[in-house]
């Protein structure tokens, strides 16, 4: 009977303009599966959407707790709530690293600091020998003239000839640590004096301090000339 009623609908449709057949057309597609026993549309996307419900549960189980989101009927998507996020940190390894790397910066510095030290402590006894032989000297120059004398002998007479140059080789005396014509002691430091007479010229003499003293087991040695005239 409804076979029978199609047909009789589908005769009548003939009868429709041509601009009306496209919508009938689209109508009769849709109401046939009805009547072929088949599913409608509604039904049709709603066992699609059943299907993929239970495909997610069973996928969601396997991926140990997801959550399937259905975007559509036909296409289950899943997201997972829950994101491991990266665990931010250090390892033993490279805290060993840094570690060397600062020992390596730290016995530089160290190094570079005790030569500084060596420097300033060979400085300061340079200063401070420096520092007596100034006062020495100081002191022998304001004295008389007349009173400054060559107590070993050594550096009075000893150019005959006018040049400038020890006859004997011995620079006047000047040098002279162990015969000086004067000495004293001041701490580690010992500060000596030599007069040499009429030298560079006549009616002047040169009068030479020296200071000696040990750093780190070194013998440190600096010297001092004054020329001192009779008229000064």
């Amino acid at each position: 009977m409804v076979k029978n009623q199609l047909r009789q609908e589908f005769s009548d449709s003939l009868s429709i303009p041509l601009y009306k057949r496209g919508t009938f057309f689209k109508w009769f597609q849709q109401v046939l599966p009805f009547h072929k026993g088949g599913l409608g549309p509604a039904r049709h996307h709603a066992r699609h959407a059943s299907k993929a419900r239970r495909a997610g549960r069973s996928r969601s189980g396997e991926a140990g707790g997801g959550i399937l989101k259905l975007a559509s009927p036909w296409r289950p998507v899943q997201t997972t709530p829950h994101i491991k996020r990266k665990q931010e940190g250090y390892t033993l390894v490279e805290v060993l690293i840094a570690i060397t790397v600062l020992a390596v910066g730290l016995m530089a510095v160290a190094t570079m600091q005790v030569t500084a030290i060596k420097t300033n402590a060979v400085a300061s006894g340079m200063s401070q020998g420096l520092t007596l032989a100034q006062a020495k000297m100081e002191e022998l120059m304001n004295l008389p003239y007349i009173t400054l004398n060559d107590a070993d002998g050594d550096g009075t007479g000893k150019d005959t000839d006018d040049d400038g140059v020890d006859d004997d080789g011995d620079n006047f005396g000047l040098d002279d640590t162990t015969g000086a014509d004067g000495s004293e002691a001041n701490g580690r430091y010992t500060v000596y004096w030599n007069v040499a007479v009429d030298e560079p010229v006549t009616a002047s003499k040169t009068i030479r301090v020296i200071v000696t003293w040990t750093e780190r087991e070194r013998d440190k040695r600096l010297a001092l000339d004054f020329v001192k005239t009779d008229l000064s």
